[in-house]
């Protein structure tokens, strides 16, 4: 039989392992002896990796003289708190045997993924496992402390497992994360987002993960406006979490603009519904937001000048005046860049972020009385509604003859509202929501050069240590540079008065005259 699977995986330093093992809190908590065993598992797919595209696992694990197939499947996003389908069978052999998957739905989609294509071992792991059964509350959570490896035929090392999993084996999800904050005070560990399967593939692939680009929330009409926040919430700390390791190599700068689009997608959307939620659940969770989006910001500014701005201006003249002024403020950007990545690491580290976590994925479990008795259909329509009208009030008729600090404040509108539109998409027709969409992004993208050019002057302040860049660094290549920004400022401009057209011109998707169908014909029978 098929079973829902709730667990989080803590990533641990030996160290901690070591702390973890001995805590006087733990061992208070336990009930009975600790157990431990050795389990060795191979996993199967086709040559082309088909379970892998399909986001499927599957197994055959040796427990003792026990060996058990498993098959498990994501639930939900992968986030902190992992929500899945898990299907465990006993199997003498050892090859996977499909028919022994009892849950005809999994069957079905592991089948079809296959396609009759035979399956081969891919990876294995090879894990020493101590377990504790821990009483919190009225639940009962299983802690699982792993150390081992995962071992690839086409890897040139195995890759070290040190982690520990919560899983809940009975009561509420809302004490296993009050367990995990209160763990977190006496043992370091990082929230983790990848699975061994998850490791064991990218070991498999020689290749790192990848960033990991925000996907659109699943929401459903019948949803209250709290079950779709903490949707967006717990998406926003699954791509906080996966663009997490890509950020420690900080050799791909899409790993932290990525980790940073989370961090400003997950601000957006308590303020969006600000209106509905308690300060007293809303203001810690933003104030640790707006922590980690700075914590961020350099890193991400200091790409955004040295690939944005530095590099086309090298490419320009590779070999001609004013190259070496240019190539000296180069270096003195990557070294702060560095300095960057540095800051954004350790901001993933710190119990700050674990915290941030663990209360993003813990939303779904908070009382938020007022939010619950909301549709989240009518809540979404209203909002759209009043943030569209806000724009074609403030941009005056025509966003090309505002100052620029209004102009400033517009970009700021149309990027809230498009954050906005990509959270309720899913409410709506497919057909229905692109124009808009579309015509938002293109409205952003012209005023983007704004934004870029006032970062890009104060980082040329920091190199400098002056309020005016001439006094601290080469004039001529201070001149190049800003020169550079304000024709991307214009070129911009330039295209704002179609934009605007554009804007103007697409429907309204979410109002019952501009669409047929969609969530007000879906909550109609309210």
């Amino acid at each position: 039989m098929s079973e829902q699977e709730i667990e989080l995986k803590l990533v641990l330093g030996a160290r901690a392992a070591a702390k973890l093992r001995r805590d006087p809190q733990l061992h208070r908590l336990k009930r009975g002896r600790a157990a431990n065993r050795r389990l060795i598992a191979v996993y199967f797919d086709t040559d082309d990796l088909a379970l892998k595209d399909a986001g499927v696992a599957l197994r055959l694990r040796q427990e003792g003289r026990r060996r058990v197939q498993t098959v498990k499947a994501p639930a939900g996003p992968a986030g902190g708190v992992q929500t899945r389908v898990e299907v465990n069978a006993p199997i003498a052999g050892d090859a996977p045997d499909l028919d022994l998957i009892s849950d005809d739905g999994v069957r079905t989609r592991v089948r079809k993924a296959c396609a009759e294509r035979s399956l081969r071992p891919v990876f294995s792991t090879d894990v020493k496992r101590t377990l504790w059964m821990i009483e919190w509350g009225d639940s009962l959570i299983e802690l699982a402390l792993d150390h081992g490896e995962i071992r690839s035929d086409g890897a040139s090392a195995p890759e070290t497992i040190c982690e520990a999993e919560l899983e809940l084996k009975g009561g509420s999800p809302a004490d296993l994360l009050a367990f995990a904050h209160d763990l977190r005070e006496r043992v370091r560990f990082s929230v983790g987002a990848a699975s061994k399967a998850a490791r064991g593939y990218a070991l498999f692939l020689g290749a790192p993960t990848p960033p990991k680009k925000a996907g659109s929330p699943d929401l459903d009409p019948t949803m209250s406006a709290r079950q779709a926040l903490a949707t967006i919430l717990s998406g926003g700390a699954a791509q906080l979490l996966a663009n997490e390791p890509v950020v420690r190599r900080g050799e791909d700068s899409e790993g932290v603009h990525q980790a940073r689009v989370a961090v400003r997608r997950t601000r957006a959307a308590l303020s969006a519904f600000k209106p509905i939620i308690e300060d007293a659940h809303r203001k810690p969770l933003a104030k640790r937001l707006r922590w980690m989006q700075g914590a961020l910001g350099p890193a991400r500014d200091w790409d955004v000048f040295l690939e944005e701005t530095l590099a086309p201006l090298l490419r320009e003249r590779p070999g001609g005046p004013g190259l070496e002024a240019l190539q000296a403020i180069e270096a003195q950007a990557r070294k702060r860049r560095k300095a960057g990545y540095k800051q954004a690491v350790k901001a993933f580290e710190k119990k700050r972020c674990q915290r941030l976590i663990l209360d993003l994925d813990g939303w779904a479990f908070t009382d938020n009385p007022k939010a619950h008795a909301v549709a989240i259909g009518r809540f979404a329509a209203e909002l759209l509604d009043a943030r569209h009208a806000r724009i074609l009030v403030d941009a005056k008729g025509d966003p090309s003859a505002l100052p620029v600090e209004e102009q400033h404040q517009l970009r700021i509108e149309i990027k809230n509202l498009r954050y906005a539109l990509e959270f309720f998409q899913s409410l709506y027709p497919a057909e229905s929501r692109k124009p808009m969409l579309k015509a938002a992004k293109k409205l952003q993208d012209c005023l983007g050069g704004l934004n870029d050019a006032a970062v890009a002057h104060g980082l040329l302040q920091e190199l400098a240590g002056a309020d005016d860049p001439r006094e601290g660094l080469d004039a001529e290549a201070v001149d190049r540079i800003e020169g550079f920004q304000a024709a991307r400022v214009e070129a911009g401009l330039a295209k704002l008065a179609a934009c605007w057209e554009t804007f103007q011109a697409a429907p309204a998707f979410w109002r019952d005259d501009a669409r047929e169908g969609g969530v007000r014909s879906a909550l109609s029978a309210e």
